[in-house]
C-alpha cells in the first residue's frame, strides 16, 4: 500500500478568541490572515447559537446537511487549514450538546455563528496542502506528491 504524504514542521502555537456573533470558519480565517498561518491544525472550544452540520451520502457523493438555530456547547471541534484554488480555507468535524446533554456532530458547514469561541491553532510550516476532487469518494481531499 502507498500513502502520499508531506512532511511538516511545527510552527507557532496562536491562540485567541473567536467573535461573538461571528461564522466559525469566517473568524477562523481572518485569524489565519491576520497571523500570516498558511497550514495549520486546530481546535476550537465554546458555544455556538447557530450551526449547519452535514455528513456525506456515499452513494450520491454530496453532504447532507441540516441547520438549526438552537445554542449547543462545542464539545469537540477540530480541523484543518489548507489551500484550496489559491485561498486559505477551513475545514472541520464538530460535537455538539444541548442542554439535556444529547449529542450531535459531523463536518461543520457555514453558518455557524459563535457565542463565545476559543481557538488553539497549531501552524505547520512547510507547502499547504491543496484540496482536489477525488473520484473514488466523491469529496475534496489532500493532494500529496510524496509516497
Amino acid at each position: 500500500m502507498k500513502i502520499k504524504y508531506t512532511e511538516y514542521s511545527p510552527g507557532r502555537l496562536v491562540m485567541g478568541n473567536l467573535p461573538h456573533g461571528k461564522d466559525i470558519f469566517a473568524s477562523i480565517e481572518a485569524l489565519c490572515r491576520s497571523a500570516s498561518v498558511r497550514t495549520a491544525a486546530f481546535s476550537v472550544r465554546g458555544l455556538v447559537t447557530s450551526y449547519t452540520i452535514g455528513a456525506l451520502d456515499p452513494k450520491q457523493q454530496v453532504y447532507v446537511t441540516t441547520s438549526a438555530t438552537s445554542p449547543r456547547e462545542i464539545i469537540s471541534c477540530s480541523g484543518s487549514l489548507s489551500s484550496r484554488n489559491g485561498a486559505v480555507e477551513a475545514s472541520a468535524h464538530i460535537v455538539l450538546a444541548d442542554d439535556q446533554g444529547i449529542v450531535t456532530g459531523g463536518r461543520l458547514f457555514s453558518e455557524t455563528r459563535v457565542f463565545s469561541g476559543e481557538i488553539q491553532l497549531q501552524e505547520c510550516i512547510g507547502p499547504p496542502p491543496v484540496w482536489a476532487y477525488d473520484d473514488t469518494t466523491g469529496q475534496m481531499l489532500w493532494h500529496f506528491c510524496r509516497g
